[in-house]
């Protein structure tokens, strides 16, 4: 199995666990989960291992680290995406 398969696989599960159009997170707990950020360090080393990936000169261990940025900066998307319709949600008029 190559590595966009498995990434693939791996989004797949997350987001059948997350379910991050369900929007049933209690607001509070909504709201601290909008409050979470990625570190300035970890947002500039992907960044520029991003750089490093689109000139060509991404070495296999790079790679590696890359991956792994995008792996979690997906899932905290898909949690922060559950966290704003769980907050949608509960504005919503009844």
């Amino acid at each position: 199995m190559n590595a966009a398969t498995t990434v693939a696989i791996e989004e797949g599960i997350w987001s059948r666990a997350i379910k991050p159009r369900s929007g049933d997170l209690p607001v509070a707990v909504a709201q601290g989960w909008l409050r979470v950020k990625l570190a300035p360090r970890d947002i500039r080393r992907a960044e520029a291992l991003t750089r490093r990936a689109v000139s060509g000169e991404l070495s296999p261990g790079e790679a590696d680290q890359l991956a792994a940025y995008r792996r979690a900066g997906r899932l905290l998307e898909l949690l922060q995406a559950k966290a704003r319709r769980s907050i949608q949600r509960a504005n919503a008029p009844a």
